[in-house]
């Protein structure tokens, strides 16, 4: 299962890379939960394998294909995801 920074390390790791005080603020508090949210948690395994896959392997010639956007409406848990798949992975490359 991927392990999620806490909370704290957390704002260390956004204030790091200089995200907004109001981000570094509001992300903990929308942290996603295998059992709240498993459609979205199992989304986000899928991308970190993904992203870990391919780390260190260079830009494709056609360029980094990204992740899908979530509509406004699908909520602070949903629209803080991506945010949640980066730190995991801050320190990694």
């Amino acid at each position: 299962m991927l392990g999620l920074p806490p909370n704290a390390e957390a704002a260390r790791l956004l204030d790091r890379m200089d995200a907004m005080p109001a981000d570094r603020d509001e992300t903990p508090a929308v942290r996603p939960d295998p059992h709240k949210h498993p459609g979205l948690w199992r989304h986000l395994e899928r991308c970190h394998r993904d992203m870990i896959s391919q780390m260190g392997s260079g830009l494709a010639g056609n360029g980094y294909r990204g992740f899908p956007a979530f509509p406004v409406d699908a909520g602070p848990v949903a629209l803080h995801l991506y945010v949640w798949l980066c730190l995991p992975c801050e320190g990694r490359t």
